[in-house]
């Protein structure tokens, strides 16, 4: 009987120990899909934003943004919804809109969204911070009210 409970202390030990092996890999996994679910998340939205932004653009309006003028729809304001509807930081937030000069109906006009992907764990920081979310979204004029020349492109918006 005594040796009985003497082995069942020993299997605690080893419980322990696999445990402690164990954890890093547990903690790693659980942060990781965390770090996975919340950038995913944002690029969701990034997408969703371009594209919002776009529809915008192509129809000449943008809800929540003055206008400067009735009729017309600038790049600013397409800006500042895409900012809006992403409800991330607008100081972190880079929108580059793409449109000819003189814009027509049928004319393209593109919309690129720009948001850093971060580390919210501090686990993953040297891998996510500094990396970007990226978006595009090009469609064609619908009405004729735009204005919507956007400046300098950002590099990979072309």
């Amino acid at each position: 009987m005594a040796s009985r409970h003497h082995i069942r202390r020993d299997e605690r030990g080893a419980n322990l120990v696999e445990f402690v092996l164990v954890l890093p890999l547990l903690v790693l996994l659980v942060f990781g899909i965390i770090e996975f679910g919340v950038n995913f998340d944002r690029k969701i939205g990034v997408n969703s934003a371009a594209r919002e932004g776009a529809r915008a653009a192509i129809v000449g309006n943008a809800p929540g943004c003055d206008a400067t003028a009735p009729d017309t729809l600038t790049a600013a304001e397409i800006k500042c919804f895409v900012q809006d509807r992403l409800g991330l930081s607008d100081s972190d937030v880079e929108v580059e809109v793409i449109a000819a000069s003189g814009s027509e109906i049928g004319d393209p006009i593109k919309v690129c969204v720009e948001y850093p992907a971060e580390s919210i764990t501090l686990l993953f920081a040297p891998l996510l911070n500094g990396a970007e979310l990226r978006s595009s979204a090009t469609m064609r004029i619908e009405q004729d009210k735009n204005q919507a020349s956007g400046g300098d492109p950002l590099g990979w918006c072309t």
